[in-house]
């Protein structure tokens, strides 16, 4: 029987734990990325990875206060969906996370290439809005990062365009 796999972070400061459906190799990686001893504890490192809802989700796992796998059983494969809306970030110490929209899904997808590199080597990733205005965030302040899934598909596949030419 197949099973839907679901990862509960349990996040520092915040009462309301982030419970997201992912398919089983999303939910293996973590596994294996907690498990790697070999990273420094000081180090932050993000996690990132698609949810079975239509949103991609960067993770700083340094704001992590614990993870729960879990999973059902059910009897046929969900639907991938296709979210929609604006960006959710979430920064320390900031009870509601800032709503923005990008100026394009090339900039978001480096926004998420660069947190999945870290802060020792992109400590201020950023982006311009739909306003063309541009915003830096400090990668050790950013909890989490919540887009859809399929702005960042477009824009890895316009920038393996762009590298292509």
């Amino acid at each position: 029987m197949a099973k839907t796999y679901f990862l509960r972070f349990l996040i520092r400061d915040h009462a309301d734990d982030l419970i997201v459906e992912v398919r089983k190799e999303e939910a293996e990686r973590l596994r294996l990325m907690l498990d790697d001893c070999s990273a420094p504890s000081s180090t932050t490192r993000f996690f990132v990875f698609d949810a079975v809802d239509g949103r991609s989700i960067a993770i700083n796992l340094s704001d992590v206060q614990a993870v729960r796998f879990l999973w059902d059983p059910v009897d046929l494969p969900p639907d991938t969906k296709r979210a929609e809306g604006a960006i959710q970030i979430l920064l320390r110490g900031r009870e509601a996370p800032l709503e923005e929209y990008p100026d394009s899904p090339e900039q978001l997808f480096d926004l998420f290439a660069n947190l999945d590199y870290g802060p020792e080597i992109v400590p201020y990733p950023s982006f311009d809005d739909a306003d063309g205005e541009p915003l830096q965030l400090n990668a050790n302040e950013v909890v989490s990062v919540v887009a859809p899934t399929h702005l960042l598909s477009e824009g890895a596949r316009l920038a393996a365009l762009g590298d292509d030419a």
